[in-house]
């Protein structure tokens, strides 16, 4: 099925967000796979690579963390989470070191593009740290973080919730819908 067929789940508070994380996960996959793929000096992908890097910026980070550190985790400190320490201080600092890879990524693929395929190499490697934090982030997030969201936040937190999120995806996305950056989650995947 392609991703911009899948249905958001807006049946708990963090039923859109586990569904987004499927999407990343997926694409992850493809990239992965173009690093290991690409010899260090001989870069053959890039525009593929520069859609990776579009869709995690766009969407994983602009949207997706901006739901979660804009809504989601303001929501959890009105109900007791600590944000010095404890899942949602060490979530937030995960999206920051994530932040900080997609910025170096697209700064060695612009240099890339330029012709310093000397610098690949370390695209590649960022690219892999980016891979392996993200997938345990992820993997916190849905096996710990929201087990706790939907017990502190209960059933009627989803619609108020869902409805913010909405708000943010549509500010978050430097001129691309929802439906562009699923779109192009699918061109990735193809």
């Amino acid at each position: 099925m392609q991703v911009s067929q899948l249905r958001p789940n807006n049946e708990s508070a963090t039923g859109v967000l586990r569904d987004e994380h499927q999407t990343i996960l997926q694409v992850m996959v493809v990239f992965e796979q173009i690093l290991r793929d690409s010899p260090d000096k001989s870069p053959q992908p890039l525009k593929k690579i520069e859609d990776c890097l579009t869709f995690f910026y766009c969407f994983a980070d602009l949207c997706h963390h901006g739901k979660e550190e804009d809504i989601l985790f303001p929501e959890l400190e009105a109900h007791g989470f600590s944000t010095e320490t404890g899942p949602i201080a060490v979530m937030r600092h995960e999206h920051i070191l994530a932040r900080n890879l997609i910025n170096c990524m697209k700064d060695y693929l612009a240099k890339t593009k330029e012709g310093d395929t000397s610098v690949f190499g370390n695209l590649k490697q960022a690219g892999f740290a980016f891979v392996e934090l993200m997938n345990q982030h992820i993997a916190k997030e849905d096996q710990c973080l929201f087990g706790m969201v939907e017990q502190t936040l209960g059933d009627g937190s989803c619609k108020k919730l869902c409805q913010k999120y909405g708000k943010v995806c549509a500010s978050r996305f430097k001129g691309r819908s929802k439906k562009d950056l699923y779109d192009l989650a699918d061109r990735i995947m193809s």
